[in-house]
């Protein structure tokens, strides 16, 4: 364009368009370049047609006689088409301009020569690929061929004669239609002399120079009468016409090619006239007879140019379509209207490129008219089926954009509706949200309710294409809302009938917030809406993916369609439908909260167990079984345990201080306190410790018991009896002799006897009960008493045989800490009392057969011995505290007192807070190492 510009900006047309690309050449000699081009001022598309003058004036082989005769040629052309307005004739959008370097002028944008298309592609630098590809359909040459003759027929009308209708003086728009240029050797049929002949001298030689050729009109499409009368005729232009037929079949190539030779010329004229029609057998059937008719040397016996469009050859139905819509404009609306209502069932007969280029605009233009705006519209979209993206977004789409808005006819509307999927596909993606989408919420909004049905039925034909966010935010509430607000059932129904179809896109959020909603809104109960409704009801509870639950269910649909199945207005049928579809919503909330019910009683006798052994309160696992069947080491939740361990150590820490002043304060008391005697269980008083009296009293307000083992605990102290409080005498140590075993079998027998009373619980659940009376001791792992520990050791609010303990202290496993005396064969003790499961306390130095000092200490295992120091299986416990899952080192089996379940020896652990008072003889020995005779068949030594 840079290289055009500096070459001829000289010229005024070069100077008020943009010139680019060349496309074409055309012409005489095919000398006129022509470019593609804008209008600057109007941004109008255009074909600029220029020639260098200055290319031409340099060439040194030309005199000055030829060159100026093919300038006024040239010249000629445009300025005879600038006279000439029609349809078929090339329009000029600017007169010619000429310069110094050039001839230019302007013309109706063009897509190619007549001659460039058949292959004739001279004085073009370089072709386009669109024009090397091209290729002429018969529909397209016949079509060409009624615009050529209607050309004809206009100047004809006028007088006028072409003189030189070849492929190069015809070129084709960007439609494809036929426009006929070169007026260079055009005349006037009353302008013309006898010596016409003699103004285009030919010689009887070859004409090799393509300058020399242009000068002259081509001879090979001639009529013979301008050398035989020496006068041409309006007819003239029909035998050109033949040639061009042949031409246009043939590949550009004409019957017979003289190379402008005078001699040659009449020698084919004669060959010509002598060939039968069949020898044109390259020639469709219906143009072969007519070809030989317009190739008669008599002028008269030729067809005019509008009896040339009339030949049958143009009669079928495909060329009157293209006939009728090229001549549209000049229609009746109703008429237009008839054609188009039978345009669509012969649309699929067309070839591609002829409905985009020669059907396809006269449509557009028709959708301008708001009367044809329904009738245009249907082949049109029909064209658009068949468009790719790209032609349906260049050629169709910005035609529609005006139309998308237009709400009447409501027609414009259904027809969108129809193609809607069409245009969601094939729309510019930006232009989706702003053009095309709005569509369908005008037509669900419509206050026409044929339109709003139409909608309703062809939604869920393309939800697949829709957009879920637009169908949430916008398509589903306008759906909803035409179904609330009309109150036509059938708008209601097909309303119902459509939410139901589109279910299968929906989530459940979307049902959870907005259909349901919806549906328990419905204002009416005719039978149809009320089938719709339980339809779409059924298709929400049969799929668990829209998450309607057993409370939705229950709590709203349940009480809204119960209800409806007593209308009186529904059939029995439909009775029999709304009952069965009830009946599955019950069936689906009797499933879903048997089943949450079986998990939720899971659920809370695993965490029960879990808290239980948490917190030390279980009652309902039996623990030896737990034992038995782990085989070696419970699994507890350890975090739990330990921290409810450290828990009671520091309450026990807190306790032992108390406990120690209370005692202290007891011991002085019990320096001048009178002496009681121990009932027995033989109903004989022993004075197992020297006369003092061990008496019971509740302590925070209730009765606290205390068990040997767990259950049967001991309420009350050791005594059978219990007598008042009164001045206590000392209870230091005063001696147990060897001969009072059989009474303390006794009293220990009636330990055992003594009703328990349960406080608290077991991390393992209930506390069994083992109710049977043991010689010589209480049940074994049942009820802790209150503060209880883990496995049965528990708190004495009284004296005891084994020891005194405060109340509301425990242990995590085992050892109470007590106020009272130790069943030792030293002086009583103010101590802690530790008690286990065949397990021997340590966690403190005990000393047999006397006071015993230290700390408390639980754990589990056999053992003869007891532990110095503490210790725990999980780590390192303080030095003053026993551990939570110490054990003791295993010793050999033995029998257990009151039938221990586990079998394995039981022992105790003794520790003392006080400090030793009186040392008891080394033959007395306390109760850990005492031998003492079997009570019974179930007693058995501690040890």
């Amino acid at each position: 364009m840079n290289r055009i510009k500096s070459a001829f900006s000289s010229n005024a047309v070069i100077k008020e368009h943009d010139v680019g690309e060349q496309i074409a050449s055309a012409g005489p000699g095919l000398m006129w370049k022509i470019h593609k081009g804008t209008f600057r001022s109007q941004r109008k598309p255009v074909a600029v047609w220029i020639f260098d003058k200055k290319g031409l004036l340099a060439d040194k082989t030309l005199d000055k006689r030829q060159k100026d005769k093919l300038i006024d040629v040239l010249r000629r052309g445009p300025l005879e088409l600038v006279k000439l307005k029609h349809p078929s004739v090339l329009a000029i959008t600017h007169p010619l301009a000429e310069s110094k370097e050039s001839l230019a002028f302007a013309t109706e944008p063009i897509f190619s020569s007549l001659a460039n298309v058949l292959g004739k592609t001279d004085n073009v630098d370089k072709v386009p690929l669109s024009v090397r590809e091209f290729q002429l359909l018969e529909i397209e040459i016949l079509m060409g061929l009624i615009q050529l003759s209607a050309a004809c027929t206009f100047l004809h009308q006028a007088e006028l004669i072409h003189g030189n209708i070849t492929p190069n003086n015809i070129v084709l728009n960007q439609n494809g239609e036929w426009r006929l240029c070169g007026f260079e050797f055009s005349l006037h049929t009353k302008y013309q002399g006898a010596d016409e002949s003699s103004r285009f001298e030919y010689p009887e030689t070859n004409i090799t120079n393509a300058i020399d050729r242009a000068c002259l009109p081509d001879l090979n499409y001639r009529a013979p009468e301008y050398y035989i009368s020496g006068i041409g005729e309006v007819r003239s232009d029909i035998y050109s016409i033949a040639h061009v037929i042949y031409a246009c079949h043939n590949g550009g190539a004409p019957i017979a090619d003289c190379q402008g030779n005078l001699l040659a010329y009449q020698a084919n004229l004669e060959t010509i006239s002598r060939t039968a029609s069949t020898a044109f057998s390259s020639l469709p059937l219906a143009l072969q007879e007519l070809v030989k008719l317009m190739l008669n040397t008599h002028p008269s016996v030729r067809p005019t140019a509008e009896d040339f469009s009339r030949a049958p050859c143009f009669d079928n139905l495909q060329i009157q379509c293209l006939r009728y819509l090229a001549t549209i404009y000049e229609k009746t609306d109703p008429n237009k209207a008839k054609f188009m209502k039978g345009l669509p069932q012969v649309l699929p007969d067309f070839p591609h490129r002829v409905t985009l280029k020669k059907i396809l605009p006269p449509l557009l233009e028709e959708l301008k008219n708001s009367v044809m705006m329904p009738f245009a519209l249907v082949p049109v979209m029909i064209i658009a089926e068949a468009c790719s993206v790209v032609e349906f977004e260049t050629l169709i789409f910005e035609h529609l954009v005006p139309i998308f808005e237009v709400t009447e006819p409501v027609q414009v509307m259904s027809i969108f509706m129809h193609k809607f999927e069409l245009l969601l596909s094939k729309a510019p993606k930006t232009k989706v949200n702003t053009h095309i989408y709005p569509i369908l919420e005008r037509s669900l909004a419509s206050s026409v309710p044929q339109m709003q049905l139409l909608a309703f039925q062809l939604l869920p034909g393309f939800q697949n294409a829709l957009d879920f966010a637009i169908v949430k935010a916008t398509i589903l509430p306008l759906v909803q809302a035409a179904c609330l607000n009309t109150d036509r059932p059938d708008v209601r129904i097909q309303s119902l009938v459509c939410i139901g179809q589109l279910l299968p896109s929906f989530d459940k959020w979307l049902m959870k917030e907005s259909v349901l909603p919806f549906l328990l809104k419905l204002p009416s109960r005719e039978p149809g809406v009320v089938m719709a409704f339980f339809g779409v009801l059924k298709m929400a509870i049969s799929d668990a993916k829209y998450g309607v639950t057993a409370d939705m269910i229950a709590g709203h649909l349940l009480p809204f369609a119960v209800p409806m199945s007593v209308l009186p207005s529904l059939n029995s049928e439909q009775v029999t439908t709304v009952l069965a579809i009830c009946r599955n919503m019950l069936k689906a909330v009797h499933d879903e909260r048997i089943e949450s019910l079986k998990e939720t009683e899971s659920m809370r006798e695993s965490a029960k167990e879990t808290v239980g052994i948490a917190t030390g309160s279980s009652t309902s696992v039996d623990v030896g079984n737990v034992f038995e069947q782990s085989g070696t080491s419970p699994v507890f939740d350890i975090g739990a345990a330990s921290r409810a361990a450290a828990k009671a150590d520091q309450e026990a820490e807190r306790q032992k201080e108390a406990a120690a002043l209370a005692a202290a304060s007891r011991v002085a008391e019990s320096f001048v306190a009178p002496t009681a005697p121990f009932h027995g269980a033989s109903g004989g008083d022993v004075d197992l410790f020297g006369g003092s009296q061990f008496t019971a009293k509740p302590r925070g307000g209730g009765e606290e018991a205390a068990s040997l083992f767990g259950d049967g605990a001991l309420s009350g102290g050791s005594s059978s009896t219990r007598s008042p409080r009164t001045q206590r005498t000392s209870r230091a140590y005063k001696g147990l002799q060897t001969t009072d075993s059989a009474a303390i079998g006794s009293s220990m027998g009636a330990l055992g006897s003594l009703p328990g009373q349960q406080s608290g619980g077991s991390v393992f659940g209930a506390p069994q009960q083992t109710t049977p009376q043991q010689t010589g001791g209480g049940s074994v792992f049942g009820a802790s008493q209150s503060g209880g520990s883990v496995f049965g050791a528990s708190q004495m609010t009284g004296g005891s045989v084994f020891g005194v303990g405060l109340p509301g202290e425990s242990s995590v496993f085992g050892g109470t800490q007590g106020a009272g005396s130790v069943m030792a064969g030293g002086a009583p003790s103010m101590g802690s009392h530790s008690s286990g499961m065949g397990v021997s306390g340590f966690g403190g130095q005990q000393t047999f057969g006397g006071m015993s000092t230290g700390n408390r200490g639980a754990g589990f295992g056999s053992s003869t011995t007891l532990a110095q120091g503490g210790g725990s299986v999980f780590g390192d416990p303080p030095k003053t505290q026993g551990s939570v899952f110490s054990s003791g080192s295993a010793g050999p089996a033995s029998s257990s007192i009151g039938g221990n379940p586990w079998g394995v020896q039981s022992g105790f652990g003794v520790s003392g807070t006080q400090p030793q008072q009186n040392k008891p003889p080394p033959s007395q020995g306390n109760l850990l190492d005492l031998g003492f005779p079997s009570p019974g068949p179930n007693s058995g030594s501690l040890i």
